[in-house]
């Protein structure tokens, strides 16, 4: 049970490395598709749309401060 919620855990943990990974790549590079690709492969369902919608309602794309996610 332990050792469950352990890598359970480590899979949470990866996929909140892949969407920071993927919003820097959208951020740097404004590459919708590339950013969509990298959730994906985090393991997370994302469209174009989803990375759309957060470039145009989250600060951290027009200022680098958005919200940050916990560790």
């Amino acid at each position: 049970m332990r050792q469950e919620v352990v890598t359970n855990l480590e899979v949470l943990e990866n996929k909140v490395e892949g969407i920071e990974t993927s919003l820097m790549t959208f951020y740097e590079n404004k590459d919708i598709a590339n950013a969509s690709v990298e959730l994906v492969a985090a393991g997370l369902n994302a469209t174009e749309d989803v990375i759309d919608y957060y470039m145009k309602t989250c600060e951290w794309f027009r200022n680098s401060s958005c919200i940050s996610l916990p560790r």
